[in-house]
């Protein structure tokens, strides 16, 4: 067996008060909650914006611009020919790629207390939520031009975020793709 001892330098009073002070503030951001982020669909679109990722639930045979698909959950459904495979869903590796490159960009450096750690981790989530919007509107189908006009990220103290993923009654489908990606994020 070897062994090998790696003494601990010695911090002076000033450095070990720092220290405490940055640890404090993690501990207080992390106690204070999740930073969420999001994007939402508002106005008239917001009734039919997931019919093309989900399908029509009320759709019993093929319409002039409908082909059989199959939805998030793994049921053959009606879907548009402009996204017969959904067009959220189709993007879901660069979501996280682009939550990987924004979360891994946050500089820590400044920030100290917990308001400010907590500040850089929605500046990110932001700029997530926004690129990530970016990208579902360019796959959207085009209909009006309603729904991408109505994509939009949101703000991350957007209240509407702040549910426990367990009260979205978006239906089951929904649920699913939140409980699988939070636990993709999670690890």
């Amino acid at each position: 067996m070897f062994a090998l001892t790696v003494p601990l330098p010695d911090f002076d009073e000033p450095t070990v008060k720092e220290l405490g002070k940055l640890l404090a503030g993690y501990e207080e951001a992390s106690a204070a909650g999740l930073v969420r982020g999001g994007v939402i669909v508002e106005g008239d679109a917001a009734a039919y914006a997931l019919v093309w990722e989900w399908g029509n639930a009320r759709q019993t045979k093929e319409g002039p611009k409908t082909v059989k698909g199959i939805n998030p959950d793994g049921e053959q459904v009606w879907l548009s020919v402009q996204a017969p495979f959904g067009y959220i869903r189709i993007n879901e590796p660069v979501y996280f790629q682009i939550l990987e490159r924004e979360l891994g960009a946050i500089d820590f450096s400044e920030a100290i207390t917990a308001k400010e750690i907590l500040a850089e981790m929605k500046k990110a989530s932001a700029a997530a939520a926004e690129l990530i919007a970016e990208i579902i509107r360019e796959h959207a189908p085009v209909d009006s031009g309603d729904l991408r006009d109505s994509i939009s990220p949101t703000d991350p103290d957007d209240p509407d975020l702040a549910v426990d993923d367990e009260e979205l009654e978006l239906g089951e489908g929904f649920n699913h793709v939140v409980k699988r990606t939070n636990r993709k994020l999670k690890g």
